[in-house]
């Protein structure tokens, strides 16, 4: 009976051995990717990346703001017209942070790093940990910093010349739905 029970256990030992390497394995491998992202500086670069959006997005409220000045001029001034107002600055500031907190830093980093680390073995991301640690890997990271902000001034110009199209089309819904809101009695 001692015989079973030793050799069930060893059996035991045998089936959950290369679960706990495994996991192991994955907690050193992850460990190895957050280091790669530190050095690569990725939760700064989401972080500058949402930065920059939110006077865009701030920017795209505000024609919509001036045509409801402009829809709101017959109604005198006073209490009614600033709720009106106040009304729109907090709906589109609440807009926009929804739309940043679905960009949160952290997520975009685990993410990508999970891509990143996908296709490496461990000894892949020794070798790239010490490259970005030597002096060419550390001038890698400054070159790649400078093109990832080209690639984000570029994609900025270019939402910013779709803008236009964005807000004619919001501008023609929401002057739509303004002159609906009118009509009725």
């Amino acid at each position: 009976m001692l015989k079973k029970s030793f050799l069930l256990l060893a059996l035991l030992g045998l089936l959950c051995f290369p679960q706990a390497k495994a996991r192991a394995d994955a907690a050193t491998k992850q460990e190895k990717l957050n280091q790669l992202s530190q050095m690569l500086g990725l939760t700064e670069m989401f972080d500058t990346m949402k930065s920059n959006l939110r006077p865009r997005l701030e920017g795209i409220f505000e024609p919509y703001r001036q045509m409801l000045v402009k829809q709101l001029s017959d109604v005198p001034e006073g209490p009614k017209k600033t709720a009106a107002l106040q009304g729109f600055d907090n709906a589109a500031k609440k807009s926009i942070e929804v739309y940043l907190e679905a960009l949160n830093s952290q997520d975009l980093e685990k993410i990508y790093m999970s891509a990143y680390g996908n296709g490496l073995s461990e000894e892949d991301l020794d070798q790239s940990i010490k490259y970005y640690q030597s002096e060419v890997g550390k001038k890698d990271i400054v070159a790649a910093k400078a093109a990832a902000k080209q690639m984000h001034n570029y994609i900025s110009q270019k939402l910013s010349e779709s803008i236009p199209k964005f807000k004619d089309t919001l501008h023609t819904e929401f002057q739509k739905s303004l002159d609906e809101v009118k009509a009725q009695p």
